[in-house]
């Protein structure tokens, strides 16, 4: 009979007791505590088993529990016998930075202190220990959300001191979401504030500290040395590119499949358009943990789920306002291409806005892109395409977000599929009018971000047509074109596009579009495809700053 599915469980031991669904991944435990390795670093996209890995640390290590032969005996990590010696022999201090999610500078201290307080509650015997100084009893009896900054900052170190002067060996500590209150902080405005407060707290638990036995971080990004990791000397950094603990995280191919055949599921082709895509160091075939445990409970229904799991509220802002020439390569892999970008592993959100490699670098981070073709030594010139069809179909989502109730968005595209050119330019000037201010509108190449524009507006229509743009066909490239998937419901659709800055130039710009379109015979890709040509229009739009033109015509006819 097939284990239950618990979606989103990150109690280790309930999973093996309960006999739920679970990926035996304990070999990275092993792997871990050989490297010898006094502070580790760990990125990988959200919801890729971090917690729950991080809970499955505490259990094998920790002396508060003495059930690890129980949950392990069969499991990979217990076959690795240096690392079985250790199991249940260390005192473990675990927090997550999770719900440090506030809005204000006051709200992200007071819940990282509450983190900390946390620890005091699920250790309160420190308190009346008779193997703590008196200076350290008075110091944890004391501490609250009243406390100093410099109380705060020394909390993780001191607790440390205090775990080994009670059990007489050097604690593991584990953080989980360190970032989560940085990412809070850049889009909300407090940056500065933070880092100060955090700068102190990550440098003293994790390199200042005599009391430290092993120290262990998984985040999302790797934040630049230069703000809160200032004073580590060299952790060990394992990014989405390095090849330790490559298959650690995440399901690889064998045993999504595995998992299939244990709950009857046939349809592995779907599953892997679907997840698969992921790569870390040299695995690749990896697939998200989250959509597949979603996929499994849901009896096989391919769907977005690891998507819907969290804002991608920074993501969207940085497109959003970003540059046509990176609106234009946005375009590119939304049509399943791969584009040349420079990455750089350590994100700085001071970069966000002016660097574009940043961008591409968190997109990478977060898991929504991989790496395609891997450099040569010393080049940081890496191939990239988008993850898979759950990560595509959510970018196509992302940017009819931005156009969602603006007005006439839905009717623009009504007017379109009718081959209704009046509406269209009631309805497309509404629309720049609405949304034009909201765009960083490129003053150097404008037609760019007017071609990104609307073809931002078409995506939902992928439902219904093949889009592509800039795409040779006949004598030159055209800017988008729209193949109807049923031949026999839609027509065909040209679209040449031209910027002019004199209002009064926008009819002649439109009419200098449809010829452009007849002279290089843009259609011949369409016909050859057998689709007749009186089932093609072309259409030229031409604008001029908020003012926009449409026009059409048939294939090769005038224009009207």
């Amino acid at each position: 009979m097939p284990r239950s599915i618990v979606v989103g469980e990150q109690d280790f031991a309930m999973l093996r007791t309960e006999d739920c669904f679970y990926v035996d991944k304990t070999h990275f435990i092993g792997e871990w505590w050989r490297s010898k390795n006094r502070v580790t670093l760990i990125t990988r996209p959200r919801r890729f088993g971090k917690s729950l890995m991080m809970d499955t640390l505490e259990r094998f290590f920790s002396s508060t529990y003495h059930d690890q032969e129980q949950l392990f005996s069969d499991l990979n990590v217990w076959q690795d016998e240096e690392t079985r010696k250790v199991a249940g022999k260390y005192p473990v201090i675990s927090l997550s930075f999770a719900d440090c999610k506030g809005a204000t500078y006051a709200e992200a201290r007071a819940q990282i202190i509450n983190e900390l307080i946390g620890l005091l509650d699920k250790n309160s015997f420190l308190k009346n220990s008779p193997k703590l100084s008196d200076q350290k009893r008075t110091f944890f009896a004391k501490f609250n959300q009243e406390s100093s900054n410099a109380d705060a900052q020394y909390f993780l170190k001191w607790l440390c001191e205090a775990f080994e002067m009670h059990y007489a060996i050097k604690p593991i500590v584990l953080l989980d979401e360190y970032d989560t209150p940085l990412l809070s902080a850049w889009l909300n405005g407090f940056w500065d504030d933070l880092v100060k407060f955090m700068q102190p707290l990550m440098g003293l638990t994790f390199k200042n500290n005599k009391s430290l036995t092993r120290g262990l971080m998984f985040g999302i990004t790797r934040v630049s040395k230069e703000s809160i990791f200032s004073d580590l000397n060299n952790p060990d950094v394992i990014t989405t590119t390095s090849q330790k603990y490559a298959t650690g995280f995440g399901f690889t191919e064998k045993e999504v499949f595995a998992a299939m055949d244990e709950y009857g599921l046939t349809d592995k082709a779907g599953v892997k358009a679907w997840y698969d895509g992921f790569t870390f160091g040299n695995a690749t075939d990896i697939y998200n943990p989250w959509s597949i445990t979603k996929y499994l409970e849901s009896h096989g229904k391919l769907n977005l789920y690891w998507a819907n799991t969290a804002s991608n509220e920074l993501i969207s802002r940085q497109l959003q306002k970003a540059s046509s020439e990176i609106k234009t390569q946005l375009e590119a892999l939304l049509e399943g291409r791969s584009i040349e970008v420079k990455l750089s592993e350590e994100i700085t959100f001071r970069d966000l806005d002016a660097t574009p490699n940043a961008l591409w670098s968190l997109l990478l981070a977060s898991g929504y892109l991989k790496i395609t073709e891997q450099p040569p030594n010393g080049c940081f010139i890496f191939k990239v395409a988008i993850t898979n069809k759950e990560n595509r179909d959510t970018f196509n989502n992302m940017v009819q977000a931005w156009f969602y109730g603006q007005t006439g968005y839905s009717e623009f595209l009504q007017a379109l599929t009718a081959d209704n050119v009046e509406y269209m330019n009631v309805y497309l000037q509404k629309l720049t009018q609405a949304t034009m201010s909201y765009f960083d509108v490129s003053q150097n190449e404008p037609e760019k971000f007017y071609h990104g524009f609307v073809l931002g507006l078409l995506t939902s229509l992928q439902n219904r047509f093949v889009l592509t743009s800039n795409r040779e066909s006949g004598l030159g490239r055209y800017d988008i074109l729209l193949e109807p998937i049923d031949r026999h419901r839609d027509l065909a659709y040209i679209i040449e596009f031209k910027t002019v800055f004199d209002v009064a130039k926008l009819k002649e710009a439109v009419s200098s579009a449809l010829q452009q379109i007849r002279d290089k015979a843009y259609a011949a890709q369409l016909t050859a495809r057998g689709i007749d040509k009186n089932r093609i229009r072309a259409y030229g739009i031409a604008f001029a700053g908020k003012h926009v033109l449409v026009g059409n015509a048939s294939v090769p006819a005038t224009a009207r």
